[in-house]
């Protein structure tokens, strides 16, 4: 999880317990101003992954490492 922009969140993976315990590799953008969720996809995301960490970087951005 990590702060990004003013008013954001981002979380990438984890595990989902009830399928399974599978390995996940979304990304969601949580907006504190509205509460809402958006899912987060592009050409290239990262792979499923759990046991990592997230920090942001200051300018929107976040780097993802584990």
């Amino acid at each position: 999880m990590a702060n990004v922009g003013s008013n954001g969140v981002l979380i990438h993976g984890g595990i989902a317990e009830l399928s399974g315990h599978q390995t996940l590799g979304d990304a969601w953008l949580f907006d504190e101003r509205t509460n809402t969720w958006t899912e987060v996809t592009g050409d290239d995301p990262p792979p499923p992954r759990l046991l990592h960490a997230m920090a942001g970087l200051g300018d929107g951005r976040a780097l993802l490492f584990g």
